[in-house]
């Protein structure tokens, strides 16, 4: 880590996005955001630099108010039961264009480990992270019929971090 990044840096709300895509019956892509984003990043002198994200399920937005009443109800993100997603990391490793971060996501009730692919433009407080799912990964969100709401899916968040 460069010394000049050590600190704490709070996840800037205003400046941050949780975006998704997910395919849709292999017709169509759905794609939308969360709203709430809270999270602070720990850059220490030595040792490992953490991550802690939390989502606010409810404060999702499709552009389609049934769409998004339909995932907040207990067929997929049960927000009444479960307002909140979260990632913790465990790892975080350099690579030649950014780092590689691994950690747990927790949505509802299942916690599964994932690798965020971070991408750092130069020394700015701006980090970009790529995550797409393996089929094999399963949060048990499904459609009401019982099938898989996508098989596919790829979220990128844009986090904007300030010292504090």
């Amino acid at each position: 880590m460069s010394t000049n990044l050590v600190g704490t840096y709070a996840v800037d709300e205003a400046h941050t996005n949780v975006e998704f895509a997910v395919r849709h019956m292999m017709i169509s892509t759905v794609k939308g955001h969360f709203g709430v984003v809270k999270g602070v990043v720990v850059i220490p002198d030595s040792g490992q630099p953490t991550v802690d994200v939390t989502i606010g399920t409810a404060s999702i937005d499709t552009r389609a108010e049934a769409r998004d009443q339909h995932l907040k109800s207990a067929d997929f993100f049960d927000v009444e039961n479960y307002p909140e997603m979260r990632f913790v990391s465990n790892k975080v490793e350099r690579t030649s264009d950014g780092y590689t971060v691994v950690g747990n996501l927790t949505i509802k009730h299942a916690t599964r480990p994932i690798t965020l692919k971070v991408f750092h433009p130069s020394e700015s407080p701006i980090l970009t992270a790529r995550y797409r799912p393996g089929r094999g990964v399963d949060y048990q969100l499904a459609d009401s019929g019982g099938s898989p709401a996508g098989t596919e899916a790829e979220a990128r968040k844009h986090l904007t971090l300030w010292a504090g």
